[in-house]
C-alpha cells in the first residue's frame, strides 16, 4: 500500500496540507500518515534551558489525536476511505524522515509553510530539511485552499539534462492530475561564475520539446535579475497554479558561487509548489473505479 507523508505542526497552513493530502489519497487509494516531530533548539547556553520535554510530547499527541479525528470527519462527508496512521516524536526530522522511508513505499510528503516563511526559523527550515532528505516527491502549502483536480502546472525549469529525463514523469503528474503543463526558464545575470553553457542547454531542451510526444508544451523563456520575481510575475500565486522544481544535489562549490535555483523560488514564492528529487519515478496512479492504485 502507497502512504502520504503529512507533516504538521497544527498550524492553519498545516492543517490545509493535510486536507490537502486527504484528497490525493482518496484520489490514489494511498494511506496517510501524520508526522509530528518537535524541534529541538540547537542553541548551546551556558545553562541549559529547563523544558519538560516529556509534557510536549503529552501535548503534541493529544494535538495529532484530534488532527486524526478532524480528517476521519471530513471523510464522512465523502464517500472514500483512507486509512490515518500516527507519528509523534522528539528527534530529528531528518533522522525520523530516514526511518519512515526506509519502512514506508511513501508515493508524497506533504507539509505546510508559514506565511512569513525563513529559511532558517522554526519550522519552515524543516522544509529544507525534508527537501534534503526525501526520496519522494515533496508537497509544500501555504494556508490558501490548493485543489489540485485540473491545476495549472508550471515547471520552473533550470534546462539541466536530468530535467528532459523527468519530462516523461512530469507528463503523467499532469496527466493525473487532469492539469495543463507548461515550462518556464529565467535567464539570469551571471554570479561569480558565468554559466557558459546556457544557451547550448536552451537550444538542446527547445529541440526535445519539438519532438511529437512534448510539442503541445508551452516554453516560456523569461529574462530577469531576480528569478522569484519573474516567475510570480508570469505564473502568480494561486490556488489553481502549482509550481514545480527539481531538487537536485550540488557539491560544496557550487552551493557557495552559485544560488541554489530551486531554493530562491522556494523562498519568496507564496503558492503550492511541488519540489520532485531529481532521480524520482513516479509509483503509482490514480484509481480506475474500486480496484487497488495501478503500476505505472
Amino acid at each position: 500500500m502507497k502512504t502520504i507523508l503529512v507533516m504538521t505542526d497544527f498550524s492553519r497552513a498545516a492543517k490545509n496540507a493535510a486536507q490537502t493530502a486527504l484528497n490525493i489519497a482518496e484520489q490514489f487509494g494511498a494511506e496517510l500518515l501524520l508526522l509530528h516531530s518537535y524541534h529541538l533548539p540547537q542553541i548551546i547556553l551556558a545553562e541549559p534551558l529547563k523544558m519538560d520535554y516529556k509534557e510536549i510530547e503529552e501535548k503534541a499527541a493529544v494535538s495529532l489525536e484530534k488532527e486524526k479525528e478532524r480528517l476521519l470527519k471530513l471523510m464522512k462527508t465523502r464517500q472514500g476511505y483512507v486509512r490515518i496512521h500516527t507519528i509523534n516524536t522528539i528527534a530529528p526530522i531528518s533522522e525520523i524522515l530516514y526511518d519512515i522511508q526506509q519502512g514506508e513505499k511513501l508515493m508524497l510528503a506533504v507539509m505546510g509553510r508559514h506565511k512569513r516563511h525563513k529559511s532558517n526559523f522554526l519550522f519552515a527550515n524543516h522544509i529544507h530539511i525534508a527537501m534534503r532528505n526525501s526520496d519522494c516527491p515533496l508537497l509544500i502549502l501555504s494556508s490558501s485552499e490548493f485543489l489540485p483536480d485540473s491545476c495549472r502546472i508550471n515547471f520552473a525549469s533550470d534546462l539541466n539534462e536530468k530535467d528532459i529525463a523527468l519530462l516523461e514523469s512530469i507528463d503523467k503528474i499532469r496527466k493525473a492530475f487532469k492539469a495543463s503543463l507548461s515550462i518556464s526558464y529565467v535567464m539570469e545575470s551571471p554570479g561569480l561564475i558565468a554559466d557558459f553553457n546556457e544557451e547550448g542547454r536552451i537550444a538542446s531542451f527547445q529541440g526535445v520539446l519539438r519532438r511529437d510526444k512534448f510539442s503541445d508544451i508551452p516554453f516560456h523563456l523569461l529574462k530577469s535579475p531576480s528569478i522569484a520575481h519573474e516567475i510570480d510575475r508570469m505564473f502568480p500565486p494561486s490556488k489553481d497554479n502549482l509550481l514545480l522544481l527539481v531538487n537536485r544535489t550540488h557539491g560544496l562549490l557550487h552551493e557557495i558561487f552559485h544560488s541554489s535555483h530551486c531554493y530562491a523560488i522556494i523562498k519568496k514564492h507564496r503558492g503550492a509548489i511541488l519540489v520532485l528529487p531529481e532521480h524520482w519515478k513516479p509509483a503509482c496512479r490514480p484509481l480506475t473505479g474500486a480496484g487497488a492504485s495501478e503500476q505505472v
